[in-house]
């Protein structure tokens, strides 16, 4: 592709920003859009490790991951009564390898900033409605009403890809529901935990909860539960409630401050198996390709 060339990124969250900037320094000119009024919060944990931690430094973007590292030190794993089972040093855990762990909402709130700054152009409250590939563009009808042409397209809009739903036949996506659903969301530290990660396992449930770097913990869940769809609203504070009613002492002081509403993050669990990443000039990345789930590390 010549530099200029014009590339429709949907989706801004942690794959779609990434890609509009290493698009942006390869002399490409990355349009981001957006279906939310906003980049997205929530979420949960995030390592970058290998290959991912270099790209971060190739974006010149570590000295700020770095002032959002959670800085954890330790993690536990606790039995249904609480009681720590097994202990592990992060120094120990990690020697050698190249890893750096913050929030998921930090790390868009950085790639979002730089987007900003090298004058990315980022669409929200938008989102595509038809694609139309030709020999040398890809025409794109926006629910907006807005009609565009691209070099190429990218679908960067998550493992409920609408890019994959539109472009891709049916039977080359597979998706494995492992029958679990997850949840997540910050709080206050109200179990005094320092540098620390902490995992209480039940049978067919989990709560995993650790420090932020901020001052605060980052919570994330995981159960048993065969729905496809999750609750919306207020219901999911009370799903979440009803599936860990018997945790341990920290797991209910943890749940006790769930918030309401759609502050709280929740999916259900699904692997996306593609057996092809691009058609001609429309290309998925990131979960809209091959979603592992959070079990991928």
């Amino acid at each position: 592709m010549h530099p200029g060339t014009r590339i429709l990124i949907s989706g801004a969250g942690v794959a779609g920003l990434t890609c509009a900037l290493w698009l942006q320094q390869k002399g490409l000119c990355p349009v981001v859009v957006e279906k939310s009024d906003s980049v997205r919060t929530g979420g949960f944990l995030v390592s970058l490790s290998h290959h991912a931690y270099h790209y971060a430094e190739g974006l010149g973007i570590m000295p700020e991951l770095r002032a959002h590292s959670c800085g954890i030190q330790s993690s536990s794993y606790h039995n249904p009564g609480g009681r720590s089972i097994l202990h592990l040093q992060s120094r120990a855990l990690f020697s050698g390898v190249d890893v750096i762990q913050l929030m998921r909402d930090d790390l868009v709130a950085i790639l979002y900033r730089r987007c900003h700054q090298q004058g990315i152009e980022l669409r929200f409250a938008d989102e595509i409605r038809n694609l139309d590939e030709q020999r040398q563009v890809v025409n794109v009808e926006f629910a907006s009403g807005r009609q565009e042409s691209f070099e190429a397209v990218i679908g960067a809009d998550g493992h409920n890809s609408a890019v994959r739903q539109l472009v891709f036949d049916a039977d080359d996506i597979r998706f494995h529901h492992l029958n679990l659903h997850c949840a997540a969301y910050r709080l206050a530290n109200v179990v005094d935990i320092q540098d620390k990660f902490e995992t209480h396992m039940q049978r067919d449930r989990y709560m995993a909860v650790f420090s932020s770097g901020a001052g605060d913990l980052g919570s994330v869940f995981v159960w048993d539960c065969a729905e496809r769809e999750v609750p919306s609203g207020d219901d999911r504070r009370t799903t979440l409630l009803a599936a860990f009613s018997h945790g341990d002492a920290a797991t209910q002081r943890v749940i006790a401050e769930c918030p309401g509403g759609e502050d709280i993050y929740m999916s259900a669990l699904k692997q996306v198996e593609a057996r092809h990443w691009c058609q001609n000039r429309i290309a998925l990345v990131g979960d809209a390709a091959h979603s592992l789930t959070l079990f991928s590390g």
